[in-house]
Protein backbone atom coordinates (compact mmCIF):
# COMPACT_ATOMS: atom_id res chain seq x y z
CA UNK A 1 0.00 0.00 0.00
CA UNK A 2 1.96 3.28 -2.08
CA UNK A 3 2.19 8.29 -3.78
CA UNK A 4 5.83 18.01 -7.11
CA UNK A 5 6.32 15.61 -10.15
CA UNK A 6 10.07 15.63 -9.65
CA UNK A 7 11.36 15.87 -6.10
CA UNK A 8 14.75 17.40 -5.42
CA UNK A 9 16.97 16.04 -2.68
CA UNK A 10 18.60 18.41 -0.20
CA UNK A 11 22.27 17.48 0.08
CA UNK A 12 24.33 18.47 3.12
CA UNK A 13 27.28 20.72 2.31
CA UNK A 14 30.66 20.03 3.86
CA UNK A 15 32.86 22.90 5.00
CA UNK A 16 30.36 25.75 4.66
CA UNK A 17 29.80 26.56 0.98
CA UNK A 18 31.90 23.72 -0.48
CA UNK A 19 30.24 21.22 -2.81
CA UNK A 20 28.82 17.92 -1.45
CA UNK A 21 31.31 15.06 -1.61
CA UNK A 22 30.99 11.92 -3.69
CA UNK A 23 29.38 9.11 -1.68
CA UNK A 24 31.17 6.38 -3.65
CA UNK A 25 28.03 4.52 -4.66
CA UNK A 26 28.98 4.78 -8.34
CA UNK A 27 32.17 2.85 -7.55
CA UNK A 28 30.39 -0.04 -5.77
CA UNK A 29 29.07 -3.17 -7.41
CA UNK A 30 25.29 -3.38 -7.74
CA UNK A 31 24.66 -5.48 -4.62
CA UNK A 32 26.85 -3.28 -2.41
CA UNK A 33 25.21 -0.16 -3.87
CA UNK A 34 21.75 -1.50 -3.02
CA UNK A 35 22.88 -2.26 0.54
CA UNK A 36 24.21 1.28 0.86
CA UNK A 37 20.84 2.71 -0.19
CA UNK A 38 18.95 0.50 2.27
CA UNK A 39 21.30 1.53 5.10
CA UNK A 40 20.79 5.21 4.23
CA UNK A 41 16.99 4.85 4.25
CA UNK A 42 17.02 3.06 7.61
CA UNK A 43 19.27 5.82 8.99
CA UNK A 44 16.92 8.58 7.85
CA UNK A 45 14.22 9.90 10.18
CA UNK A 46 11.59 10.73 7.56
CA UNK A 47 10.76 11.17 3.88
CA UNK A 48 7.94 12.30 1.62
CA UNK A 49 7.07 9.87 -1.17
CA UNK A 50 4.66 10.89 -3.93
CA UNK A 51 3.11 7.83 -5.56
CA UNK A 52 1.30 7.99 -8.90
CA UNK A 53 -0.44 4.84 -10.10
CA UNK A 54 -1.65 4.02 -13.59
CA UNK A 55 -3.61 0.77 -13.93
CA UNK A 56 -5.22 0.43 -17.33
CA UNK A 57 -7.39 3.53 -17.78
CA UNK A 58 -7.61 4.13 -14.01
CA UNK A 59 -5.21 6.42 -12.19
CA UNK A 60 -4.74 7.52 -8.59
CA UNK A 61 -2.14 9.16 -6.40
CA UNK A 62 -0.86 9.06 -2.84
CA UNK A 63 1.43 11.23 -0.75
CA UNK A 64 3.16 9.40 2.10
CA UNK A 65 5.04 11.26 4.82
CA UNK A 66 6.85 8.38 6.54
CA UNK A 67 8.58 8.63 9.92
CA UNK A 68 10.23 6.19 12.33
CA UNK A 69 7.10 5.31 14.34
CA UNK A 70 4.21 6.32 12.08
CA UNK A 71 3.22 8.41 9.10
CA UNK A 72 0.60 10.32 7.16
CA UNK A 73 -0.91 8.95 3.95
CA UNK A 74 -3.07 11.09 1.65
CA UNK A 75 -4.92 9.16 -1.06
CA UNK A 76 -6.58 10.95 -3.99
CA UNK A 77 -9.10 9.10 -6.17
CA UNK A 78 -10.83 11.03 -8.97
CA UNK A 79 -10.36 14.30 -7.14
CA UNK A 80 -11.60 12.97 -3.78
CA UNK A 81 -9.09 12.79 -0.95
CA UNK A 82 -8.76 10.67 2.19
CA UNK A 83 -6.14 11.30 4.88
CA UNK A 84 -4.79 8.57 7.17
CA UNK A 85 -2.60 9.51 10.14
CA UNK A 86 -0.87 6.65 11.96
CA UNK A 87 0.70 6.76 15.45
CA UNK A 88 1.88 3.84 17.59
CA UNK A 89 -1.40 3.92 19.55
CA UNK A 90 -4.07 4.84 16.99
CA UNK A 91 -4.79 5.44 13.33
CA UNK A 92 -7.00 8.34 12.28
CA UNK A 93 -9.06 8.55 9.09
CA UNK A 94 -10.67 11.60 7.49
CA UNK A 95 -12.49 11.11 4.18
CA UNK A 96 -15.51 12.32 2.19
CA UNK A 97 -18.72 10.31 2.02
CA UNK A 98 -17.98 8.63 -1.33
CA UNK A 99 -14.62 7.24 -0.17
CA UNK A 100 -15.94 6.12 3.23
CA UNK A 101 -18.74 4.22 1.49
CA UNK A 102 -17.06 2.77 -1.58
CA UNK A 103 -13.45 2.45 -0.44
CA UNK A 104 -13.70 1.92 3.32
CA UNK A 105 -16.86 -0.18 3.22
CA UNK A 106 -19.11 1.93 5.45
CA UNK A 107 -22.90 1.72 4.96
CA UNK A 108 -24.15 4.86 3.23
CA UNK A 109 -25.91 6.22 6.34
CA UNK A 110 -22.70 6.02 8.40
CA UNK A 111 -20.61 7.38 5.54
CA UNK A 112 -22.93 10.40 5.35
CA UNK A 113 -22.90 10.86 9.13
CA UNK A 114 -19.10 10.65 9.48
CA UNK A 115 -17.96 12.29 6.24
CA UNK A 116 -14.93 14.57 6.68
CA UNK A 117 -14.65 13.84 10.41
CA UNK A 118 -11.55 12.42 12.07
CA UNK A 119 -12.28 8.80 12.99
CA UNK A 120 -10.16 6.79 15.45
CA UNK A 121 -9.01 3.23 14.79
CA UNK A 122 -7.15 1.85 17.86
CA UNK A 123 -3.97 -0.22 17.68
CA UNK A 124 -4.53 -3.92 18.14
CA UNK A 125 -7.52 -3.91 15.79
CA UNK A 126 -7.49 -5.44 12.32
CA UNK A 127 -8.38 -2.05 10.89
CA UNK A 128 -5.31 -0.47 12.50
CA UNK A 129 -3.04 -3.18 11.12
CA UNK A 130 -4.31 -2.53 7.61
CA UNK A 131 -4.14 1.26 7.84
CA UNK A 132 -0.69 1.26 9.45
CA UNK A 133 0.82 -1.03 6.81
CA UNK A 134 3.69 0.58 4.94
CA UNK A 135 3.89 4.00 6.65
CA UNK A 136 7.19 3.81 8.58
CA UNK A 137 10.79 4.18 7.45
CA UNK A 138 11.48 0.48 8.03
CA UNK A 139 8.41 -0.35 5.89
CA UNK A 140 9.79 1.89 3.16
CA UNK A 141 13.21 0.25 3.24
CA UNK A 142 11.55 -3.14 2.81
CA UNK A 143 9.26 -2.01 0.00
CA UNK A 144 12.05 -0.55 -2.15
CA UNK A 145 14.59 -3.26 -1.34
CA UNK A 146 15.88 -4.94 -4.50
CA UNK A 147 16.87 -8.48 -5.39
CA UNK A 148 18.67 -9.44 -8.58
CA UNK A 149 19.93 -5.86 -8.69
CA UNK A 150 21.90 -4.37 -11.58
CA UNK A 151 23.44 -0.91 -11.93
CA UNK A 152 23.37 1.36 -14.96
CA UNK A 153 23.99 4.96 -15.96
CA UNK A 154 21.20 7.52 -15.75
CA UNK A 155 20.88 11.11 -16.95
CA UNK A 156 21.70 13.78 -14.37
CA UNK A 157 18.73 15.04 -12.32
CA UNK A 158 18.57 18.83 -11.77
CA UNK A 159 22.33 19.00 -12.22
CA UNK A 160 23.00 16.16 -9.76
CA UNK A 161 24.93 13.12 -10.99
CA UNK A 162 22.99 9.91 -10.33
CA UNK A 163 22.99 6.19 -11.01
CA UNK A 164 20.09 3.79 -11.48
CA UNK A 165 19.62 0.54 -9.61
CA UNK A 166 17.25 -1.96 -11.25
CA UNK A 167 15.88 -5.14 -9.75
CA UNK A 168 12.82 -6.85 -8.29
CA UNK A 169 11.00 -5.43 -5.26
CA UNK A 170 7.92 -6.66 -3.41
CA UNK A 171 5.85 -4.53 -5.81
CA UNK A 172 7.40 -5.78 -9.06
CA UNK A 173 10.23 -4.59 -11.27
CA UNK A 174 11.70 -1.44 -9.72
CA UNK A 175 14.25 1.08 -10.91
CA UNK A 176 15.64 3.49 -8.28
CA UNK A 177 17.50 6.69 -9.15
CA UNK A 178 20.13 7.54 -6.50
CA UNK A 179 22.54 10.51 -6.26
CA UNK A 180 26.29 9.91 -6.26
CA UNK A 181 26.95 12.89 -3.94
CA UNK A 182 25.81 13.38 -0.38
CA UNK A 183 23.75 10.62 1.19
CA UNK A 184 22.64 7.87 -1.26
CA UNK A 185 18.94 8.43 -0.61
CA UNK A 186 16.64 7.77 -3.61
CA UNK A 187 15.35 10.65 -5.72
CA UNK A 188 12.82 8.71 -7.79
CA UNK A 189 11.70 5.26 -8.86
CA UNK A 190 9.42 3.38 -11.24
CA UNK A 191 7.64 0.11 -10.47
CA UNK A 192 6.44 -1.67 -13.61
CA UNK A 193 4.16 -4.68 -13.92
CA UNK A 194 1.98 -6.42 -16.47
CA UNK A 195 -0.96 -4.04 -16.02
CA UNK A 196 0.28 -1.38 -13.61
CA UNK A 197 2.92 1.36 -13.50
CA UNK A 198 3.82 3.19 -10.30
CA UNK A 199 5.91 6.37 -10.33
CA UNK A 200 7.72 7.29 -7.08
CA UNK A 201 9.22 10.67 -6.17
CA UNK A 202 11.17 11.15 -2.92
CA UNK A 203 11.80 14.44 -1.10
CA UNK A 204 11.90 16.08 2.35
CA UNK A 205 14.40 13.57 3.73
CA UNK A 206 14.91 14.02 7.51
CA UNK A 207 12.33 16.78 7.87
CA UNK A 208 9.84 16.77 10.75
CA UNK A 209 6.58 14.87 10.22
CA UNK A 210 3.82 16.15 12.52
CA UNK A 211 2.05 13.09 13.97
CA UNK A 212 0.02 15.03 16.55
CA UNK A 213 -3.40 13.31 16.87
CA UNK A 214 -6.41 15.43 15.88
CA UNK A 215 -8.20 16.81 18.95
CA UNK A 216 -11.77 16.20 17.79
CA UNK A 217 -11.54 12.55 16.65
CA UNK A 218 -14.38 10.10 17.30
CA UNK A 219 -14.41 6.27 17.13
CA UNK A 220 -14.59 4.67 13.69
CA UNK A 221 -18.04 3.01 13.50
CA UNK A 222 -16.70 -0.31 12.15
CA UNK A 223 -13.34 -1.93 11.45
CA UNK A 224 -11.97 -0.29 8.28
CA UNK A 225 -9.54 -1.56 5.69
CA UNK A 226 -7.07 0.53 3.72
CA UNK A 227 -8.75 2.40 0.88
CA UNK A 228 -8.72 0.81 -2.53
CA UNK A 229 -7.22 2.94 -5.27
CA UNK A 230 -10.15 2.60 -7.63
CA UNK A 231 -12.68 5.33 -8.26
CA UNK A 232 -15.60 5.69 -5.85
CA UNK A 233 -18.61 3.72 -7.01
CA UNK A 234 -22.02 3.05 -5.55
CA UNK A 235 -21.97 2.52 -1.76
CA UNK A 236 -20.94 -0.95 -0.68
CA UNK A 237 -20.95 -2.64 2.72
CA UNK A 238 -18.29 -5.19 1.78
CA UNK A 239 -14.73 -4.76 2.98
CA UNK A 240 -12.43 -3.34 0.27
CA UNK A 241 -9.17 -4.90 -0.85
CA UNK A 242 -5.81 -3.56 0.24
CA UNK A 243 -4.49 -0.73 -1.96
CA UNK A 244 -2.66 -1.80 -5.09
CA UNK A 245 0.19 0.53 -4.18
CA UNK A 246 0.81 -0.98 -0.75
CA UNK A 247 4.05 -2.53 -1.93
CA UNK A 248 5.40 0.90 -2.70
CA UNK A 249 4.83 2.30 0.70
Amino acid sequence: MIFPLLASIVLSACGGSSAPTNNGIDKLNATAAESSVTKAILGATSVRMVIKVQQGTSSSSQVLDAAKTGGIRTVTILGQTATILVTPTNAYVKAPEAILASNFGLPVNLATQDANKWLIVPSGSSGYTSLASGVTMSNLAQSVGLSGVTKKAHANVAGTKVIELDGTSVGGKLGLVVPTVGSPLPISGIISGTSIAVNLQFSNWNQTVNLTPPASAIPFPTAPASPTTTAPTSPSTSAPASPTTSAAG
